[in-house]
């Protein structure tokens, strides 16, 4: 035996069929309630750099090189200012041999430092020559100084 249930389910997808069938009866009109419209997606751009190769998952992607200013109209970047050195000038002494040592901070950290020495394993002291100490960056050969002060009598 059939059970209710199931034979109203089974008339209503009967309907539904005939529906889906036939079409709308005469009389019956559409729902005319607003348009969803979807969006318009706009197409890829071309990519400027080629990827690395899928083998070395840590290579480093190649810069994106834009083109030069004078062709697009763009005015150019602003010049990088350069970070200030981490070390305070604490003070400096001129030796018998008239070689020159220069006290530095580095927050609790003292450095006594001459001509020649290195700091942070990255900074190489290649020049004490009062008012300046002039320090050069290992890997980027830049040269960098920092104020210590007029040389006194």
């Amino acid at each position: 035996m059939i059970s209710p249930r199931l034979a109203g389910l089974a008339l209503a997808l009967l309907a539904t069929a005939a529906l889906a069938a036939l079409g709308t009866p005469d009389g019956v009109t559409a729902n005319t309630g607003p348009v969803m419209t979807l969006p318009i997606i706009r197409s890829l751009q071309a990519r400027t750099f080629a990827l690395p190769p899928a083998s070395d998952p840590f290579a480093a992607a190649p810069p994106v090189v834009s083109p030069p200013a004078a062709a697009t109209g763009a005015v150019p970047p602003a010049p990088t200012i350069a970070v200030p050195l981490p070390w305070r000038v604490l003070g400096k002494q001129q030796n018998a041999d008239a070689r020159w040592t220069v006290f530095l901070a580095q927050g609790e950290l003292t450095r006594v430092v001459q001509v020649g020495d290195t700091l942070d394993d990255a900074w190489r002291v290649v020049a004490i020559d009062p008012p300046q100490l002039v320090l050069q960056h290992l890997r980027q050969k830049t040269r960098r100084s920092l104020a210590i002060g007029e040389a006194r009598e």
